[in-house]
């Protein structure tokens, strides 16, 4: 049996022109060459931020990083007192150097991008501005000054805004160093898949011994033949400093999110970690360039991909549900032997279409918890199972989540809860009835946290929620240790406390009742 899936996204693009071009001032449209009221560092926090100044000529950016108030105050005055007029994309073809830039924290704890050369201003979001400065006397002002620190690097992609530069100039790229190879001493890195801005790879250790790897990556591009590393495009990103162990004979995948190189035109790119790389495709028509304009042609023998849920078999008239983990106002067509099968939109938050399954049978086969483009949900779920009963569980008292989800009445739930600084947590263990000798707990904890020591993660997706979450497995259990949440359900975890006692027996329940789980933070 084979059954296509066809996503579609429709972008439609409103062209606006008139006799002048239009540019975005702050957060207005305005005529190319009009004049601004507009300071660029006007949210600068010089009381908890240095001030970087950097000078590319070309070849090597230096930067100066300046610690003194007064000299900080100086620069932003002198910034902030620029009389500014708007200017179009076109005049970055006579962009040259040397060229200056500054980076600086703001008061809302995020970072300030300008960049500069002959009276043109650069700023983070790409917004173009006419405005003269010396920089060259300030940034050659800043080597005298007392505690200021000096680095150097080859290219230009050290300097701010070098994403926007190098889409016109490859110069703010940085050639690779032609030390990346494929394989080392037994371990090799491999392409799995493209999912919206993700990238999944897999180690592979063919060797006898441990392989050590941590968080950090960076992507490559091939232009004209050569390789480059690309600048990130924003400031606000940074990798967990942890070491993950690889055992002999093991493999593990790792997801690399592309979010912070901006969108990614088509093109031949490749991963780099640890000075291993693998080489992938984007191209206008392939699945993870952005969120919208793209398509997915998915091919599939039966429907194992696409369900991620507890086994279960779909007959003729059941209800069946597929969901975009990634597309926005995405069009879904399901084929089942080249018939298509009739469909309705869901509103839900995952973008879902429901369709019916015809005549034939199909048997899902489960894939808990690993992340798809696309999933698919049976509607004979425990909302319609004979003896579950909804379980809604809320703190007494404190900073915690509310949980809630479906239980078989032939298993029991404990509460806990401690009011430890800084460590209070709120915990429901559930366990099956006479199996009291271990639980799973389904918890919220203040300072979450977990040891990077033999400990083997990957990103998942967690009952279709948009934060973070990762499924852990440490010393290369046969079975998963933990799975913890993050971003705005940060705290959130369920932890395995059975897998050496009942876990086996009951695995394809316990996933099931996991799938109910719904935490509700309760933050005051």
């Amino acid at each position: 049996m084979r059954i296509s899936i066809f996503l579609g996204a429709i972008m439609i693009a409103i062209l606006l022109s008139s006799c002048s071009k239009q540019v975005t001032a702050g957060t207005d449209t305005v005529q190319a060459g009009e004049p601004v009221d507009i300071k660029l560092l006007e949210k600068a926090a010089p009381q908890s931020s240095a001030l970087e100044i950097y000078c590319f000529d070309g070849k090597n950016t230096i930067r100066r990083t300046v610690f003194d108030e007064a000299w900080k105050d100086k620069v932003i005055n002198a910034v902030n007192s620029l009389n500014l007029t708007t200017a179009d994309d076109s005049v970055l073809l006579e962009w040259s150097e040397p060229c200056y830039g500054i980076t600086m924290g703001d008061l809302d704890g995020m970072e300030i991008w300008l960049t500069y050369s002959n009276g043109l201003w650069i700023e983070k979001g790409g917004a173009l501005y006419h405005g003269e400065l010396d920089l060259a006397a300030l940034f050659d002002e800043a080597a005298s000054l007392d505690r200021t620190l000096e680095n150097t690097f080859k290219s230009g992609i050290s300097m701010p805004n070098s994403a926007i530069l190098a889409k016109h100039f490859i110069k703010y790229c940085q050639k690779a160093t032609g030390d990346e190879v494929t394989e080392k001493d037994g371990v090799s890195l491999h392409f799995v898949s493209i999912d919206g801005n993700k990238v999944t790879v897999e180690y592979n250790n063919n060797s006898d011994k441990e392989y050590l790897y941590g968080d950090y990556y960076y992507l490559q591009k091939n232009i004209n033949g050569e390789w480059y590393q690309i600048p990130v495009a924003l400031s606000n990103y940074a990798f967990n400093d942890i070491a993950h162990i690889l055992n002999p004979g093991g493999n593990a995948k790792f997801t690399c999110n592309l979010t912070m190189y901006g969108e990614l035109e088509a093109g031949h790119y490749r991963i780099v970690k640890e000075n291993l790389y693998t080489e992938f495709d984007i191209d206008s028509d392939a699945a993870g360039i952005t969120e919208h304009g793209h398509r997915i042609n998915y091919e599939l023998d039966d429907l194992t991909d696409v369900f991620t849920y507890t086994p279960t078999k779909a007959e003729s008239g059941d209800t069946v549900e597929l969901r975009t983990v990634v597309l926005m106002d995405a069009d879904i067509h399901v084929f089942l032997d080249d018939r298509e099968l009739e469909k309705t939109h869901n509103d839900s938050d995952y973008w879902g279409y429901s369709f019916t399954m015809p005549d034939k049978d199909v048997v899902i086969t489960a894939k808990p918890y690993t992340k798809n483009e696309i999933w698919g949900i049976v509607n004979n779920t425990p909302d319609e199972k004979e003896n579950w009963n909804d379980v809604e569980v809320c703190p007494p008292a404190g900073s915690y989540a509310k949980i809630a989800f479906k239980l078989p009445s032939d298993w029991e739930y404990e509460v806990s809860w401690t009011e430890d600084v800084p460590v209070s947590c709120f915990v429901v263990s559930i366990y099956p009835k006479g199996h009291s000798e271990g639980s799973v707990a389904i918890e919220y904890m203040r300072g979450f946290g977990v040891c990077g020591t033999g400990l083997a993660s990957e990103e998942i997706v967690f009952n279709g929620l948009s934060c973070k979450a990762w499924k852990g497995t440490y010393d290369n259990h046969p079975y998963w240790d933990f799975i913890s949440l993050g971003d705005e359900y940060r705290g959130c975890a369920i932890i395995n406390n059975a897998g050496t006692t009942w876990y086996n027996d009951y695995q394809e329940l316990l996933e099931e009742i996991i799938s109910t789980v719904v935490f509700t933070i309760l933050e005051t």
